[in-house]
């Protein structure tokens, strides 16, 4: 989720509580990760319980935006922090873990998404308020709302949702999975010192050295864009591209094409024409004609 509240926003100069804290941990262990994500999936799930039970004539900015957006805000960044080890942690256990609460997370964040109750509260609360009664943020925030609701075709009928909402829990699985070949990937290649001629000392003497004799280069960004970006050897670099866009292709391929064939689905019970339609939305091009038109004339 990417919401804008009150709890991220400092004064004039963006120097609020929140800004100036660095919330990142790096001892999380593998049984606080589990309890912490279930912890904050109860809290958010009870104030969206409490949003959806509204009566419609009872909807205020107090009890429904506001409840939502700091809500939303404080579970983002909770999220971020449990979602951190399984990029950087050295544990395999903790990696595990915050990859497993990851998944849990991504299915609790489309069930939330495709809470029609609470659309239905914030389709009340437009019909309800003037449009001058919000301050321009919060009119922004509503209407941004009431969008990805659509987008998350919570105007359809049951059949539809329950079958965007299948087809978003898959996504967000296969995602999932794409993310961890990648980060558990070991694939690594052997150079000689002249075969990485231009990297500097520091960079070639913090490599290790294999059997062979020769210095092993793994496909990790660090070791991956020092090398692309300050090697002179051709060979060198071509080998390294070629080998970093290839990483985990056996698992990760069929992944891909599945993606795609479902990306398809969901734009189609949305009548959007193509994905890129879908996803160009939310972006200031709006569709993909527009960006057709945009690339031939930069060619012209």
């Amino acid at each position: 989720m990417s919401l804008t509240g009150k709890k991220l926003i400092g004064g004039g100069g963006g120097t609020g509580e929140a800004a100036e804290a660095n919330r990142l941990r790096w001892n999380l262990g593998k049984q606080q990760i589990e309890e912490e994500a279930q912890t904050l999936m109860c809290r958010t799930r009870r104030v969206y319980d409490r949003v959806g039970s509204l009566d419609p004539a009872e909807v205020t900015y107090e009890n429904t935006l506001k409840e939502l957006a700091d809500v939303e805000v404080e579970y983002t960044v909770q999220r971020n922090i449990l979602d951190f080890p399984q990029h950087v942690s050295p544990c395999k256990e903790v990696r595990a873990a915050s990859t497993e609460a990851d998944k849990r997370l991504s299915e609790f964040d489309v069930e939330m998404s495709m809470r029609e109750d609470v659309y239905q509260k914030i389709v009340a609360l437009q019909n309800k308020c003037q449009a001058e009664e919000l301050r321009p943020e919060a009119k922004r925030y509503m209407d941004r709302l009431l969008k990805l609701g659509k987008r998350n075709g919570l105007h359809l009928c049951k059949e539809k949702q329950e079958e965007i909402k299948a087809i978003k829990k898959r996504i967000s699985t296969l995602c999932i999975a794409f993310s961890k070949n990648l980060n558990e990937n070991i694939t690594f290649l052997e150079f000689t010192q002249d075969e990485l001629g231009g990297l500097p000392d520091d960079f070639i003497n913090s490599l290790e050295k294999v059997e062979s004799g020769k210095l092993k280069v793994t496909l990790k960004y660090p070791h991956y864009f020092p090398l692309m970006k300050k090697c002179y050897v051709p060979e060198t670099r071509k080998e390294m591209e070629q080998a970093f866009n290839s990483r985990c292709m056996e698992d990760n391929a069929p992944i891909l094409k599945e993606l795609v064939a479902l990306r398809k689905r969901k734009s189609d019970l949305l009548s959007f024409k193509t994905h890129s339609d879908f996803v160009l939305e939310m972006n200031m091009a709006k569709n993909s004609k527009n960006v057709t038109v945009f690339l031939g004339n930069k060619c012209l």
